[in-house]
């Protein structure tokens, strides 16, 4: 069993005793993004995107809107009371989720990932068996100051579903886009982004995917929106004329 990732995560069960008892011994734990790939849409920009060359990152969730989750939302914040337990960590959330699956830390970094439905074979083939990545992200945030390493951390778990990664540092302004599965762990940069087609073009300084890694019909779209904000990127214009007209982040 791999502990380098999940490590933390007893820690978390045990500051809720009321939940685990609930979830635990009356009916086996149920986390869902473990058993479902969500879809979802990201963007990380620096650099020559955005007006004073300052990270800026989003990332809309695409995911059931029909379960209980989005019912709850919670900002969690966590404040290790030693060092040696990791940095200060906002994750972005709902109440009695554990794991990581949007966040940042004391240190700069920020993440997101998006669900891959729709892979290429450089995927290599699906597995289960690993650590999950809800786990490995909550370590990173916990215990990586930059983005070396929380790119080695990646690379040397034991990973497991198909993702699309969204990596930002907040202190260096720079990002990287990480291709994501149990046999591939792939870094990208704006400069090097997959996939590389007419609809999936690379831009200057950004990372991005929208809803899926081989997604025509959303890229197209999300291409002409960033494209009408080069080199003056703000938050506003993703969460008002990005992701709405992509049709993104529906949870």
């Amino acid at each position: 069993r791999d502990t380098s990732a999940s490590a933390s995560i007893p820690g978390v069960y045990r500051g809720a005793p009321c939940w685990r008892a609930v979830a635990l011994r009356k009916r086996p734990l149920r986390h869902p993004p473990f058993r479902a790939q969500a879809s979802c849409s990201i963007v990380s920009a620096v650099g020559p995107a955005t007006p004073t060359g300052a990270l800026m990152q989003a990332r809309a969730l695409d995911w059931d809107v029909s379960g209980p989750l989005q019912d709850f939302p919670l900002l969690l914040v966590y404040h290790p009371s030693v060092p040696s337990l990791g940095q200060p960590v906002a994750q972005l959330a709902w109440a009695g989720f554990i794991g990581a699956l949007t966040g940042l830390n004391s240190a700069g970094l920020v993440f997101g990932v998006i669900g891959v439905t729709n892979p290429d074979d450089t995927f290599g083939p699906r597995q289960r068996n690993g650590v999950p990545f809800l786990f490995l992200f909550h370590d990173i945030l916990l215990h990586s100051a930059t983005l070396t390493d929380a790119v080695q951390r990646v690379q040397s778990a034991q990973r497991t579903c198909d993702l699309l990664v969204g990596l930002g540092d907040g202190a260096t302004n720079t990002t990287v886009g990480i291709k994501y599965s149990s046999s591939a762990a792939v870094v990208y940069t704006p400069t090097t982004l997959q996939p590389d087609y007419a609809w999936h073009p690379r831009k200057a300084g950004i990372v991005w995917w929208a809803m899926d890694y081989m997604c025509p019909t959303f890229d197209v779209v999300m291409s002409a929106q960033l494209d009408k904000f080069a080199g003056s990127l703000v938050p506003s214009d993703i969460v008002h004329s990005v992701f709405p007209i992509v049709n993104t982040g529906e949870s």
